[in-house]
């Protein structure tokens, strides 16, 4: 994950259907990573 965004690689991830609140083998998912580190660069992606 980008500290700064990483719209570049977020974007395309998304539109392809990949879930942000699905958790890797630690329990994490990449929405709520994102909010941990109060990383609103790439929160704001994952705004419903």
């Amino acid at each position: 994950m980008s500290y700064r965004g990483g719209a570049e690689a977020i974007t395309p991830l998304l539109n392809a259907g990949a879930d942000p609140d699905a958790a890797n083998v630690h329990g994490v998912s990449p929405r709520s990573l994102a909010m941990t580190i109060s990383n609103y660069d790439t929160a704001k992606f994952f705004d419903t």
